[in-house]
């Protein structure tokens, strides 16, 4: 009985330190970045610029296909092998 307790007092105190360690490491990071995760999207929005902020994006010669062009599936086609798709 007394080992049960001290091994479910031991587990408790360890999951304590892992949580103040957590708390911890978020703080760290938390003062590496001055605004936090609002901070990390700039960053990678700054670093993707090219993608999000191109004005060069040239839609008349977009090429869409037709309705024709796409094949209608069977239901349950999700599951089904290449074998049976006919492919």
């Amino acid at each position: 009985m007394k080992k049960d307790y001290r091994l479910k007092k031991q587990r408790v105190h360890a999951s304590l330190w892992v949580k103040e360690i957590e708390k911890l490491e978020e703080a760290k990071l938390g003062d590496s970045g001055s605004g936090g995760g609002a901070d990390d999207i700039d960053r990678l929005l700054d670093s993707c610029s090219e993608i999000f902020d191109s004005v060069d994006h040239d839609f008349d010669k977009l090429e869409v296909s037709s309705g024709s062009d796409l094949k209608n599936k069977p239901d349950g086609w999700e599951s089904t092998t290449k074998e049976e798709d006919g492919r």
